[in-house]
């Protein structure tokens, strides 16, 4: 039994977790490129601090470090077969930051797990996204590599689909397609270029369906979402053009 590593791994043990651990953090937001880069390296610094100190403490006890290598080969070779997914969510938590396929703040959106709302938190086994909703959905990390993502942040600029139904009268609809160009450029939020597109996209059971294509900010793409609807529909009403409810027509054969 050697003192003096003994007391070396427990002194490395209890200073990473009072001071080491901190201190590296510091270090790695001055120079690294991201922040789930930063915590990621803090997290895996931490560990080999903490696994060195471990090593040095057993050592320190008269054990042998090739014996304790090669059990910990059979040890780690039979966690891995039970944490297999463990390990694949470290695995692609580490790719996804370094991939940057999302970052915090983004709107995210996986198409398979139909999960969409706001990237919170990337740590190295799960992302934390934000839905609509305000709830929290923990999300594997292996899960961004095996699903769909559409990153709808990425681009700078996002089209806004919107539909409304007109009642069919030509003039009518003329009148809508006039007004709801007239509504979009005068938004503050659509953008002039691309030109927003306003047309008759088919002929519903009840209504004439028109449908408007404009770009907006991404980021505004929300606001800019309810603020266009609204307006069509208050520009629609003070032009006379009502939205009209769902009809059928019954024709009753009296003879019959």
């Amino acid at each position: 039994m050697t003192l003096f590593e003994v007391l070396f791994g427990i002194a490395l043990i209890v200073s990473t977790k009072i001071y080491l651990s901190k201190k590296i953090l510091e270090i790695l937001a001055k120079y690294s490129p991201s922040e789930d880069l930063t915590y990621m390296g803090q997290w895996i610094s931490t560990l080999f601090l903490y696994l060195f100190g471990a090593l040095m403490v057993v050592k320190g006890f008269g054990f042998s470090i090739s014996d304790l290598l090669v059990a910990g080969g059979f040890i780690t070779l039979a966690i891995s077969f039970a944490a297999q997914t463990v390990i694949s969510n470290a695995i692609s938590g580490i790719f996804l930051v370094m991939e940057k396929p999302i970052r915090i703040g983004d709107f995210v959106y996986l198409k398979e797990a139909g999960i969409s709302g706001a990237v919170k938190s990337i740590s190295i086994l799960s992302t934390t996204i934000r839905l609509w909703n305000g709830e929290l959905a923990r999300v594997p990390n292996s899960k961004f590599f095996e699903d769909v993502i559409v990153n709808q942040s990425m681009p700078i600029v996002r089209r806004l689909e919107v539909k409304v139904g007109v009642p069919y009268d030509l003039e009518k609809v003329k009148t809508a397609i006039d007004v709801i160009k007239r509504a979009m450029n005068n938004s503050k939020y659509v953008l002039k270029v691309p030109e927003p597109e306003v047309f008759v996209e088919e002929f519903g059971d009840s209504a004439v369906i028109i449908r408007v294509n404009a770009w907006v900010p991404s980021k505004k793409w929300y606001e800019c979402y309810k603020q266009v609807r609204y307006t069509i529909y208050e520009e629609l009403v003070k032009a006379g053009v009502e939205v009209p409810f769902t009809t059928i027509t019954v024709i009753i054969d009296r003879k019959s």
